[in-house]
């Protein structure tokens, strides 16, 4: 439906959070204008008290656009990603250490 959107004179902004993957950007017509935007400083402060040392990553993509938000002093950065075993895909880590976490 974002798709085709009803153009209304001049573009409509359509806010989104915490989209998985940039090409959802460009899946809306010229009469939507996409505007991301992220929860990750909202979660931050409620990390420590939970006790969360680590965070990891579905994938490169994912690490390349969220990383820099996570203190790597503060919190192990681990990016998983998946690889093919046959008809299997397998979660691996790709980097990082997940070891006791």
């Amino acid at each position: 439906m974002f798709s085709t959107l009803p153009s209304c004179g001049r573009p409509t902004r359509l806010m989104t959070y915490d989209i998985h993957t940039l090409q959802n950007r460009f899946y809306l017509s010229g009469a939507t204008l996409a505007s991301l935007h992220t929860t990750i400083p909202c979660l931050l402060p409620l990390l420590g008290p939970a006790g969360v040392d680590a965070v990891a990553f579905p994938d490169d993509g994912a690490a390349k656009r969220f990383k820099h938000m996570f203190d790597a002093d503060r919190y192990a950065i681990i990016v998983c990603g998946k690889v093919r075993d046959g008809d299997k895909r397998v979660v691996t880590v790709q980097d990082g250490d997940a070891t006791g976490r």
